[in-house]
């Protein structure tokens, strides 16, 4: 599955490269929520990462790029790029899933379909 993913590049006003990446992550089981009707952001998406993206196991998110000068090296960017993917992953991955009490219900005496804590 391929995890960055560069959507387009174009050059600002000031001669800098700017453009679109999408980051996918894969969300811990705790966060996963199937969403049998997305669509990847990324056109050139695999059945593999699409499936994925509908059973919840992997989220997209996409960042605007910093203008970066042409002259700055590839071996950089593809750096900063992998840098920012670590750094997002390591946030989804400290996220504490919600409680979700829907669905809950007393019946006067127990609580049925509550969370366990």
């Amino acid at each position: 599955m391929r995890r960055i993913v560069i959507l387009d590049q174009s050059m600002n006003d000031q001669g800098n490269l700017v453009g679109d990446v999408l980051f996918r992550l894969d969300v811990p089981p705790a966060l996963q929520k199937p969403a049998p009707t997305a669509v990847s952001k990324d056109l050139g998406a695999t059945t593999v990462e699409t499936t994925a993206l509908q059973a919840g196991t992997v989220t997209e998110i996409v960042y605007a790029v910093d203008p970066t000068p042409p002259a700055v090296p590839v071996a950089y960017v593809e750096q900063q790029l992998v840098n920012h993917f670590t750094d997002l992953q390591v946030k989804l991955n400290a996220k504490v899933p919600v409680k979700t009490f829907a669905g809950g219900v007393w019946d006067g005496s127990v609580w049925t379909g509550m969370p366990a804590t």
